[in-house]
């Protein structure tokens, strides 16, 4: 058994990227969320996940904080 330290709702979006029918819409997640799954997708190597999470992360940055 392996211990995972990030919390459930984290690892699920990540092995959501993992399945063959295509990546988990994201597009409603706060900073926080996909900042973390950011990081879990660079600390497991999951390249292919890379690109979708930066690209999320840049669009949520483009707009003022006082939208959210």
């Amino acid at each position: 058994m392996v211990q995972l330290t990030q919390p459930a709702n984290e690892l699920l979006m990540l092995f959501a990227f993992l399945y063959l029918k295509g990546p988990p819409d994201i597009r409603g997640e706060s900073f926080e969320v996909l900042a973390a799954v950011a990081k879990a997708v660079g600390q497991y190597e999951v390249f292919s996940s890379a690109e979708v999470c930066n690209e999320r992360l840049a669009y949520v940055l483009s707009y003022p904080s006082s939208l959210f």
